[in-house]
């Protein structure tokens, strides 16, 4: 029997290498797909074990802080801390620490935007005129948004004379004395005789109209000198009052320690303690009254877009005496706003050093203190309308211009950007007493919020406590005007974006700042905005640890009816909002930001295990159904061979065992040469396949070839001499006239039932299997897509998913190739008699073409039709993606049909006429 098998194999080479290369395609498409679709499953999984735990596992909130979009889409907004102050009292934050399972819980407690001002000199000293006199006006802008928005404020003016000298008069102005003369003009005495009286309003800008004179002659005596700063010659210009609102926030250092290691952050000063409170001054330290001061952490980076331009303009003043003379007459202001300017130059600050001048002055002991504050302010969320399925647009507010009267000096400044278009509702909390009665803020020690520790980018969550939200140019229009830059939080304190808290203190240093005996409306009932929670014994997203943090998240719920939010196993999703065109200058921008989807880990490993089995079971089906329609074509091909073995006396055992040996031996002989073939493939396609799973093709080849040779050996052992060696048509045909190649065609493939019913079957499991791959993979595709996490996924196994596709079609053309090629090869006679009678070799191939067509079209419909019913059966499958997948399917296995018609025709034309009729 052995040497039986081996002759068969040497001896009929082409039968051999056609089902050879049957089941060497079949056992490496096998064994490669489940690598491939094992490759999948673990990338994914890796992925998301490596990105499940970010900062925090639960975010709780107020029972009223989400919005309208995150309660519709599932998602935690940015900018959210900024708009949430207070909620949770203090009770509820000590039920959440004594739950079991809860490992850390981190309060913060936003207090407000407090608003000290710093002193902003102005020095234009580089541009001015050697001419003995000189008048200049300042032109003042502050920036932000990359210069997008401008907010223009009161013009300043300097006189500088360089021959006269200033003496003093009682009322401390100054009075300009020419050189050898007894005549005095008052320069500086009647300027502001025409300004407006200081209102309510704190955004005028006639009210605050100056003039600095200087002397080069007396530099001790002139200059520009408010209380809280001057210049004096050589240095030459103005002062503005930059106000610089900083976010209070207060924090449990132990917590925010073990956490996220803010002690590691600190670069100056102390980290803060759970000791730290309201300090006590009492001890020779008191200042107007002040018996109380609070410990404060200050950030060393703002993150704001801000910077004040500064244009100078020469005025064309009249020479000699006269300038001076129109100066120190009562319309003086109305005098120098009248006269044209030639610029002479411009120049732009930077609100950093305002920043770290405040930090400096916060920074000495309480008795030294000077940066007052009289009062703060607090913001809300901001709300959105949907603009589209793509976009949102963020609601504008409006806020009254009284909100921001602060108070300073009994009036009431606040910085210009407030004036643009808000998107938050602002409130103020003034305080109940004269300034320095208010706790004083001081800074113990300052942090980098660089210095944190990093956590994944696909697993991020907000940490607004540090960081303000990243909102970035979402087309190249944008990225144009921002200048490739990120969209900053500004000093416009309703503005988008927000900043994050720049003053940590504690939760005993909060007491004193939501006292309502010292600041109005003020309230301790319920100071804190948001607790964060890491939950103990979590280790990744395996059942364990999820359900660990599930039952803690129910039990906050339950204990303290806040809003719980599990973060863990989330990741950012972009969103695209709309903003508005604002008041001055910026224009419309479209941006997108990251927030926060919720259980998209969850959810991904759900999916790809759904995915996995019906990839398995998709690749069981073609594998077997394209290596059982070789096999059974390639024993229909020796029902000759099988009929003479019979009528010689073989019993059927021994015809069984023969057709199983010798199919048995090609899946060995296949299965070795696929092991090298699926080395070379998983190198190159970098798979999570080693050589041990590699030499799983041997078996498989083998397996596949006896389960696939069973029923056609079990068929062949059946078979009845006379029928093996009688010709065979369908009984239900009859003669008919044909016209034509089509027709033909048609009764061609209608004469071979059986056959055609292999070809057909073959290409309607291809084509359902690809349909139905395409669209598991497009459907898994949606469900990773929308989120960072989802994206990284998706580009990692996308090569994956298109390896699983190719192979489907290799074996859908392979089937459809192997039944034609022994079809046509059985028929080969046939048409060489055809040849005989005058048919061209351009007749035949159209022949096996429309024959090829015809099986295409019916095994391509048969083949849609399967994959629209087993999807219909499947709760939640895209029946929509599934039609349009079907219809491109139907088209590809057509196609496939007829390429596949090629390579036996071009075999067949090959042979002599003589041989084949000879063998007929």
């Amino acid at each position: 029997m052995g040497r039986f098998v081996l002759s068969q194999l040497r001896y009929r080479k082409s039968r051999t290498l056609t089902l050879a290369a049957g089941i060497l395609l079949a056992a490496v498409s096998f064994t490669l797909l489940t690598s491939a679709a094992s490759t999948s499953e673990l990338r994914v999984k890796r992925t998301v074990a490596e990105n499940f735990q970010p900062a925090y596992d639960i975010l709780v909130r107020p029972s009223d802080s989400f919005t309208e979009l995150e309660r519709t889409e599932g998602l935690i907004q940015q900018n959210y801390l900024s708009g949430i102050f207070g909620g949770i009292t203090r009770q509820q934050y000590r039920d959440i620490e004594a739950i079991t399972g809860v490992e850390v819980a981190a309060p913060i407690a936003n207090v407000g935007f407090v608003p000290p001002f710093e002193a902003l000199p102005i020095d234009i000293s580089p541009y001015l005129s050697d001419a003995p006199e000189s008048l200049y006006r300042l032109k003042v802008e502050w920036l932000a948004n990359n210069g997008l928005s401008r907010y223009p404020d009161q013009d300043a003016y300097v006189y500088l004379t360089r021959r006269d000298p200033f003496v003093k008069v009682p009322n401390g102005l100054y009075v300009q004395r020419p050189a050898g003369s007894h005549r005095s003009y008052e320069v500086c005495n009647h300027f502001y005789d025409q300004q407006q009286e200081y209102g309510t309003a704190p955004f005028r800008l006639d009210r605050n109209v100056e003039l600095g004179c200087y002397s080069a002659v007396t530099p001790q005596i002139g200059g520009y000198r408010v209380d809280f700063g001057s210049l004096r010659f050589p240095n030459v210009g103005t002062v503005r009052a930059a106000f610089f609102p900083m976010l209070v926030a207060a924090i449990d250092p132990e917590k925010e320690q073990q956490l996220l290691d803010l002690g590691g952050a600190i670069v100056s000063g102390r980290m803060l303690t759970s000791d730290d409170g309201v300090g006590d001054a009492s001890e020779g330290q008191e200042v107007f009254g002040l018996d109380e001061f609070i410990p404060l952490l200050a950030s060393t980076r703002t993150y704001t877009d801000e910077e004040v331009e500064v244009t100078v303009e020469l005025l064309g003043a009249p020479t000699g005496r006269e300038l001076p003379s129109r100066l120190s007459r009562s319309n003086a202001y109305s005098f120098a706003r009248g006269l044209e300017g030639r610029e002479v130059g411009s120049f732009k600050l930077s609100l950093k050093p305002v920043y770290e001048r405040l930090l400096d002055k916060m920074s000495v002991a309480p008795k030294e203190w000077d940066v007052g504050y009289p009062g703060y302010w607090q913001t809300s969320a901001v709300h959105y309308d949907v603009e589209s399925e793509a976009s949102i647009v963020p609601r504008a507010v409006r806020n009254p211009a009284k909100v921001f009267v602060n108070n300073y000096y009994g009036c009431c400044w606040a910085p210009q950007e407030n004036r643009d278009v808000q998107f938050r509702k602002v409130r103020g909390l003034q305080a109940n007493a004269r300034e320095g009665n208010v706790p004083k803020l001081v800074v113990v020690g300052r942090f980098d919020p660089g210095k944190l520790p990093g956590f994944s980018e696909l697993s991020r969550v907000p940490l607004e406590t540090y960081y303000p939200p990243l909102v970035e140019a979402a087309d190249a229009r944008t990225g144009k005007l921002l200048g490739g830059r990120d969209l900053l939080p500004t000093l416009n304190l309703g503005g988008y974006v927000s900043q994050p808290p720049l003053l940590l203190t504690t939760l005993g240093g909060l007491r004193a700042l939501t006292d309502s005996s010292k600041f109005y409306d003020a309230s301790d009932d319920a100071p804190i905005s948001v607790i964060r929670v890491r939950v103990a014994g979590v280790t990744g997203p395996d059942q364990v640890s999820r359900e660990r943090i599930r039952r803690v998240a129910e039990e906050i719920h339950a204990t303290t009816s806040l809003s719980v939010d599990i973060t863990a196993g989330s990741s950012p999703h972009p969103v695209t909002v709309e903003l508005p065109a604002g008041n001055y200058g910026q224009p419309p921008l479209t941006v997108t930001e990251g927030w926060v989807e919720k259980g998209v880990a969850v959810r991904f490993l759900e999916a790809v295990d759904a995915k996995s089995i019906i990839l398995l079971a998709l690749i069981l089906v073609v594998c077997s159904v394209f290596l059982g329609n070789s096999t059974t074509a390639s024993v229909k091909a020796r029902r000759v061979e099988i009929g003479t073995l019979a009528c010689l006396g073989w019993p059927r055992s021994k015809i069984f065992a023969a057709v199983l040996g010798e199919v048995a031996m090609m899946g060995l002989l296949s299965g070795i040469a696929g092991f090298g073939l699926a080395l070379a493939v998983i190198a190159i396609l970098s798979l999570d396949m080693t050589v041990l799973h590699s030499l799983l093709v041997v078996p498989v080849a083998v397996v596949l070839a006896l389960v696939a040779g069973c029923i056609p050996a079990w068929r062949a052992a059946k078979t009845v001499p006379l029928d093996a060696i009688r010709f065979t048509t369908s009984e239900r045909l009859h003669a008919t006239r044909l016209r034509g190649l089509l027709a033909m065609a048609v009764t061609n493939i209608l004469r071979r039932p059986s056959r055609t019913a292999l070809g057909v079957v073959g290409l309607a499991v291809g084509v359902a299997a690809l349909t139905l791959l395409i669209t598991v993979n497009r459907a898994f595709q949606g469900v990773l897509v929308g989120n960072l996490m989802g994206n990284f996924i998706s580009l990692r196994i996308r090569g994956v998913d298109l390896l699983s596709a190719v192979f489907v079609v290799l074996l859908g053309a392979g089937s459809v190739a192997d039944v034609l090629f022994l079809n046509l090869r059985e028929r080969a006679p046939e048409l060489v008699t055809l040849r005989t009678f005058g048919w061209r070799q351009s007749h035949l191939l159209r022949l096996a073409a429309f024959e090829a067509f015809a099986m295409g079209v019916v095994g391509s419909a048969l083949g849609v039709g399967i994959a629209l019913l087993v999807a219909s059966q499947i709760q939640g499958f895209p029946m929509g993606t599934t039609a349009i997948v079907a219809l491109m399917a139907f088209g590809a296995g057509v196609f496939v049909a007829l390429a596949a018609s090629l390579v036996p025709m071009a075999k067949l034309s090959e042979l002599l006429p003589t041989t084949l009729l000879a063998e007929e």
